[in-house]
């Protein structure tokens, strides 16, 4: 996967870095790759093709069962080249973004194919939200509006990954960790990401892993994002810890209560689905 520079990413990038709001920082990015493979990548593809078609022939008697990590799942028939080579695109998006991480176990299961891209932009919307209020108005659109020249968003499939989800390996989830370096992006060498004004992270209260996936492009845009709780507040004042992790809570429970096949219904689209003022709706 070749990272495609663009100015605009670059900026929006930077304004997603060390938000702190609160007693929490907001780190986020967003990256483009093209789907061409060559060098290292070519060969990853290769071994896992490899590990895949044994999969298929190992089952080939039997229809997968709904218990197996690479049951036939929300990216498609996994019996179907296509299906195992949007997988292996995933996989290899992750790969070069979190330089870090080999996400070479990660199954089918830990993706998640949302019924439309404006399912992706309101949920996005939503958890920026409070972001959004510390920026210029207009600022989602402004963020909205660069994805849609780099990828054109309404010719896009979007999946969501889950590191934890059904499938999930060894756990190996980068914002389970409080290390910067996994969450910056792959030019993090530039002069703009300087390591001396990030913050200490704390525990992760939530994070979004979006793809758009535009295959006439042949182009993926990756957008992530984490809000974690500032790691001086659990040596600080208790109240403040508390909270966060109340936060973390009441965010987890409201994920628990959503339906599992929700992605797959139908999306009763509001316009203003994020209360704030501050934050444009334009592409909400």
């Amino acid at each position: 996967m070749k990272y495609l520079e663009d100015e605009k990413l670059t900026k929006l990038t930077q304004e997603l870095t060390d938000v702190v709001c609160g007693t929490r920082v907001i780190n986020g990015r967003i990256e483009a790759y093209t789907c061409k493979r060559a060098g290292s990548d070519k060969k990853y593809a290769h071994s896992l093709a490899e590990r895949y078609e044994s999969e298929v022939v190992s089952s080939s008697a039997l229809p997968f069962e709904s218990s197996s990590p690479y049951a036939n799942g929300s990216l498609g028939n996994f019996q179907d080249s296509s299906t195992r080579r949007l997988l292996t695109d995933l996989i290899l998006t992750l790969n070069a973004s979190f330089p870090d991480y080999d996400f070479g176990n990660v199954k089918p299961g830990n993706f998640r194919k949302l019924a439309s891209t404006k399912i992706a932009i309101s949920r996005a919307n939503q958890n920026l939200s409070e972001l959004a209020q510390k920026k210029p108005p207009g600022f989602l659109n402004l963020l909205w509006r660069s994805l849609d020249e780099v990828v054109v968003l309404n010719e896009c499939k979007v999946y969501s990954f889950h590191p934890d989800g059904e499938g999930a390996d060894d756990g190996s989830d980068p914002y389970t960790s409080t290390s910067r370096s996994g969450l910056l992006p792959p030019n993090s060498s530039n002069k703009d990401f300087d390591m001396d004004h990030h913050h200490e992270l704390g525990a992760a209260l939530w994070s979004f892993n979006y793809f758009f996936v535009n295959k006439t492009l042949k182009r993926i845009l990756f957008f992530t994002c984490v809000q974690s709780c500032l790691k001086e507040d659990f040596s600080g004042d208790e109240q403040d810890a508390q909270d966060c992790f109340q936060s973390a809570l009441l965010k987890s429970s409201d994920e628990l209560n959503q339906s599992q096949d929700e992605d797959d219904s139908v999306f009763d689209f509001q316009v203003d689905v994020v209360d704030q003022p501050a934050v444009s709706t334009l592409y909400a």
